[in-house]
């Protein structure tokens, strides 16, 4: 079972919840990628103190610089079956 999942009713997507993983390019640079309910999804980059990844992600959401697709997609493997968002 995927960890990525779309809601395909309405009732699902009152429900639903992103799915949000990160990948480290260093201690302080952390790029995170989130699902969209419009079955695709974005990545973002941005410098973070590096004490707590997990804690950082929804800053790096929030202010992040969007990658391009073809500079997130290496990094978010898992998720190469879903479209990436304009």
């Amino acid at each position: 079972m995927s960890l990525v999942t779309f809601p395909k009713t309405a009732d699902e997507a009152r429900n639903w919840k992103p799915f949000v993983m990160s990948h480290a390019l260093h201690q302080n640079v952390l790029a995170v990628a989130k699902t969209r309910i419009d079955k695709t999804w974005k990545a973002y980059i941005a410098p973070v103190d590096g004490v707590n990844h997990r804690a950082e992600e929804q800053s790096v959401l929030m202010n992040g610089t969007a990658l391009s697709e073809e500079i997130a997609r290496p990094m978010f493997p898992y998720l190469k079956c879903v479209k990436y968002a304009d």
